[in-house]
């Protein structure tokens, strides 16, 4: 009898570390979801504000000398937006490589728990 207790409690013990990793899986699921629209979100906003720039370099064209220096201080500021966009879609992709990396540890865990899983359930037939 205490040895189906403690068996039947290291069951118990193991349920609980797969759910536990279930719910770690789908949070970093959850939260790569949202790295990658953020990231999308990121690009659109680039070929938007890429747009509006060569509509300014066309207006400059046939508007002359004045609408070119606008164009070019839209450029300017372009490739600084450009450049702020760049690290935030590196940040998103290295918090992604990190949600990636916890994704494979929890797998590992999983499968760590359902080897424990079968060696209590073959100890218990025994």
């Amino acid at each position: 009898a205490h040895e189906a207790t403690a068996d039947a409690a290291a069951v118990s013990e193991i349920r609980s570390e797969i759910e536990l990793n279930m719910l770690r899986a789908e949070a970093a699921t959850e939260a790569s979801e949202r790295i990658f629209r953020a990231q999308v979100q990121v690009r659109q906003q680039a070929v938007a504000e890429m747009r509006t720039v060569i509509a300014a370099l066309a207006e400059a064209e046939s508007d002359g000398a004045a609408l070119r220096s606008r164009a070019a201080a839209a450029a300017t500021q372009m490739a600084a937006r450009l450049s702020e966009m760049k690290a935030k879609i590196e940040d998103l992709q290295a918090e992604g490589r990190a949600q990636e990396q916890l994704m494979q540890e929890m797998s590992l865990w999983q499968h760590e728990a359902e080897d424990m899983e079968l060696l209590n359930a073959l100890a218990n037939d025994e």
